[in-house]
């Protein structure tokens, strides 16, 4: 079982190229769903104040 938090598109968008920790990228993934999401261990460790949303996402199992 894999665990990430639930993005829509525009989320998606937002964190792409965006920087969670130091010199670490957001790389949101794309399930075989169709359905966006944000690893856990982005979402746990996220330091940007600008994405501190992502603290709140929906947490989902999801299939790569």
């Amino acid at each position: 079982m894999i665990l990430g938090g639930l993005l829509d598109e525009e989320e998606k968008d937002f964190l792409s190229k965006k920087h969670y920790k130091d010199e670490k990228i957001f790389t949101p993934i794309l399930d075989v769903n169709g359905v966006w999401v944000l690893p856990l261990h982005q979402i746990y460790d996220n330091t940007n104040i600008d994405c501190w949303w992502v603290k709140y996402l929906p947490i989902i199992e999801y299939k790569i």
